[in-house]
């Protein structure tokens, strides 16, 4: 968050609820995944910078969602395409439909770097898989096996947020919104915020 400028230039976070960039609480859903990227890191970066927060599990969202605990979600980013489909960690897209689902606002939040205006849409970004161990082991597929031998495994590194579920971009030059078209228009905002255009 402190590398897009979302904080306030200071090494705290606005305390009070009147204050500009206040968040009341952060629930952090990124423990589960392979590599616990939540646990090791995001709640890392948000006891540093003194946001509230709770470590949740990923399948723990919907729940929370539903009971009305949640205000918006923001997730990071792997790929923008220059329609706003979004790769991210697997798991994002379930996010989105939960959130969609209960009207709750869902931002991407990625530097300008993370856009590709190569990629005309999601279905152009390659989604990678992760080894099969990491499902059939325990520890992240570094201890024993858990799991029946010749069970398949489908395990997908990222999935794809499609641009009509998305409320907004945040970049480190500002927010990308939706025209009127209810589209976002990502290639002329990187044109502006950098003075040229990407291929």
């Amino acid at each position: 968050m402190r590398q897009l400028g979302l904080g306030n230039g200071a090494e705290s976070y606005p305390e009070r609820p009147d204050e500009p960039g206040f968040v009341g609480m952060a629930h952090d859903v990124r423990s589960i995944i392979p590599g616990t990227v939540g646990s090791r890191l995001t709640a890392f970066e948000l006891v540093h910078d003194n946001i509230p927060a709770t470590l949740i599990a990923d399948s723990a969202a919907a729940a929370l969602m539903k009971a009305r605990r949640v205000d918006g979600v923001i997730i990071g980013a792997d790929y923008v395409a220059a329609n706003g489909d979004t790769a991210n960690k697997i798991g994002t897209y379930s996010l989105a439909v939960c959130a969609l689902r209960h009207g709750i606002p869902f931002y991407v939040a990625a530097p300008l770097t993370s856009i590709d205006l190569s990629l005309s849409s999601g279905e152009e970004i390659v989604i990678e898989e992760m080894s099969a161990k990491e499902l059939l082991h325990s520890r992240g597929g570094l201890g024993e096996q858990v799991a029946a031998s010749g069970i398949s495994v489908w395990n997908p590194a990222f999935d794809v947020t499609p641009a009509c579920m998305i409320s907004g971009i945040i970049t480190e030059k500002g927010v990308i919104t939706k025209g009127g078209s209810d589209l976002f228009y990502i290639k002329d905002f990187v044109g502006k915020t950098t003075g040229n255009s990407q291929q």
